[in-house]
């Protein structure tokens, strides 16, 4: 039961994302909203698990990550960045030119490429019950994509209107 409310909470809160994101990166810079999302994002979980309440030494110790051994401060700062900040940063400059529907699918198959790139790259391999998973996450994206308006699938007039070349109408750039 818990881990279905936490699915649950983690829908809402993947939802909220996309919509607040596609309102507010047009008007704020993403780095901005990044921050004060990751600031509230530390705030709840901190409620959870509070910081000081976890062995600290643990920082300290020696971890392994693709071959390279460091402490495991510098490995969690670099999961962190890379893993974290700058996806969240780079999805919501996407939203200043995609709208949240498309986006939010592209980041439904993120999952996806994530499994496919730890197999290729790590030789990692997925169980039989997620191989299932991995397909219908596949499959949903397929339906809400296939299922969703032409207008949410065409390229915004903001973007259009900055790629159509200077002279033309751009009336049938991106048909």
């Amino acid at each position: 039961m818990l881990g279905i409310a936490a699915g649950l909470g983690s829908a809402i809160c993947s939802a909220g994302y996309f919509l607040l994101g596609e309102h507010c990166a047009g008007r704020h810079d993403p780095a901005g909203l990044t921050a004060l999302g990751s600031t509230i994002g530390a705030m709840v979980v901190a409620v959870f698990t509070p910081p000081w309440t976890l062995p600290a030494h643990l920082l300290t110790a020696p971890a392994e990550l693709g071959g390279l051994q460091a402490p495991s401060w510098l490995l969690l700062l670099a999961l962190a960045s890379a893993g974290t900040a700058l996806p969240y940063l780079a999805g919501l400059r996407a939203l200043r030119d995609l709208p949240s529907a498309p986006a939010s699918v592209l980041a439904g198959v993120e999952p996806l490429v994530a499994a496919a790139l730890a197999w290729l790259l790590l030789g990692q391999s997925l169980r039989p019950i997620q191989m299932v998973g991995a397909a219908i996450m596949l499959i949903g994206a397929i339906l809400v994509q296939s299922t969703m308006p032409e207008t949410a699938r065409t390229i915004p007039n903001r973007l259009q209107d900055r790629c159509t070349p200077r002279g033309t109408t751009g009336s049938n750039e991106f048909s």
